[in-house]
């Protein structure tokens, strides 16, 4: 991962604004960067209680200088330090980097409320870019960043990302299609969501403990 790479780290994912719950109070972000996100999601819809895992310390700083309560750790083999129970867990762009995400993810259901949520955000691996380069040109090239970050282990379709998010005491219940262009996102809408697999950059789910 380029973690000089401008805005890799220093977005707020305010899209995730429909999937968040009634009422949240605390929220743990899972890869929260530079903390903007749990920073909105502080300032903007008043969540009193907003911790960050993220595994870069000097990206963490940015955060923990904003008063954020950033544990810097490697999820997948530290232990958390903070001994509460959340509304609210995060994975933004995050299980794909993951070894075991299929471990990881039921294990920190322990530190989920019994009637709280998980949102999770997916690259879509049956993208028309990634289907494209196999099918035309018999290539898999990984970059910097996207779909084929060279830092990803695992890669997701919509239908194994729910199947991943039913395993382990968590429920899918719904998802939301990125388009990484307007004209896909016409395209999408004009076939009635056909093509939406190849058409999707990304997917949003929210799933809830079971």
């Amino acid at each position: 991962m380029n973690i000089s790479a401008p805005n890799y780290y220093s977005n707020a994912r305010r899209e995730i604004a429909p999937f968040l719950p009634a009422r949240v109070e605390s929220v743990l972000e899972v890869g929260c960067g530079e903390g903007q996100t749990l920073l909105w999601l502080k300032n903007e819809r008043s969540v009193s209680v907003c911790h960050g895992v993220e595994i870069f310390a000097e990206v963490a700083k940015t955060g923990q200088s904003n008063g954020l309560d950033i544990a810097v750790l490697d999820i997948e083999t530290d232990v958390l330090p903070f001994h509460i129970q959340y509304d609210l867990i995060l994975f933004l762009d995050v299980l794909e980097h993951l070894r075991n995400p299929w471990l990881v993810l039921p294990q920190l259901l322990s530190k989920l409320k019994p009637d709280g949520s998980v949102i999770v955000s997916l690259p879509n691996i049956s993208h028309l870019s990634v289907l494209s380069g196999i099918i035309l040109k018999n290539d898999w090239r990984y970059e910097n960043a996207g779909i084929l970050d060279q830092t990803h282990l695992r890669f997701f379709t919509r239908k194994s990302a729910i199947r991943l998010l039913n395993t382990g005491g968590l429920q899918f219940i719904k998802c939301k299609a990125k388009f990484a262009r307007k004209t896909h996102r016409n395209i999408n809408f004009l076939t009635f969501g056909l093509f939406e697999r190849f058409l999707a950059y990304q997917y949003i789910f929210l799933a809830r403990k079971v």
